[in-house]
């Protein structure tokens, strides 16, 4: 049997006496695109924090890549991309001193595949990022996960500020990156944004996970154009 891309066991975070996440247990398989929904504050970007070794769990424990979180974080960087919740740059810097860091930090990138990437996602590596618009960093964050060429991609919220053309590219790039052989985890709120690129969906409310399904197997109440809630599982 392959090595799960990432697995986990009880894993729990609290904030205090808040819970962030909760006896999560979750196998993401190799090669495929995983969609992490749930509302804004269910426990998503705990998780990935979790995951990425950026905060330390209460209990449990989580592997990437047949590698341990905790101990293998600094390999597992290596292979993977990662688009977080919140993005920050150093905003003094080009975005092509931003790649350049960002190579020094993953062991290089490929140029051709930079030159490919830059053209899809209609960047100026040019500028200085202070001058990028939002959606323009995010794209900026899109290329950097992207350009190294990692096994394993972690999103975030990764379409936020995206006009509906890039949108569209992105989940081209996606299903892309699956035929490589990549896999996809890719945490949103948005069903329509999970049910176009992913095959299976976990789904996550206050901080714990409630069902794992494929997506193609799932039934969802459509939302009116009012409600703020956008993914409510029958």
């Amino acid at each position: 049997m392959a090595v799960p891309a990432i697995a986990t066991q009880d894993l729990t975070k609290y904030y205090g006496k808040v819970v962030g996440i909760q006896g999560l247990g979750l196998v993401v398989a190799q090669g495929e695109v995983f969609g992490f929904l749930g509302p804004n504050g269910a426990g998503k970007t705990t998780t990935i924090r979790l995951l990425l070794d950026l905060i330390r769990p209460t209990r449990g424990r989580a592997s990437l890549l047949g590698m341990d979180s905790r101990r293998d974080s600094l390999a597992i960087r290596r292979r993977l991309g990662y688009i977080p919740g919140e993005i920050a740059f150093y905003e003094s810097l080009t975005g092509r001193q931003t790649v350049a860091l960002h190579a020094s930090l993953t062991g290089g990138v490929d140029s051709s595949r930079l030159a490919v990437l830059v053209a899809r996602l209609a960047l100026d590596l040019g500028r200085p990022v202070k001058t990028y618009s939002s959606g323009t960093k995010q794209k900026l964050a899109l290329l950097l996960a992207l350009v190294h060429d990692p096994e394993l991609l972690i999103l975030d919220e990764p379409t936020l500020g995206l006009d509906p053309l890039m949108q569209q590219e992105f989940y081209r790039i996606v299903q892309e990156e699956q035929g490589r052989g990549k896999t996809v985890f890719l945490s949103s709120h948005i069903l329509p944004e999970v049910e176009r690129v992913c095959q299976r969906v976990g789904m996550v409310r206050e901080g714990r996970l409630v069902a794992v399904e494929k997506m193609a197997e799932m039934s969802f109440s459509r939302p009116t154009r009012s409600s703020a809630s956008i993914w409510i599982p029958q």
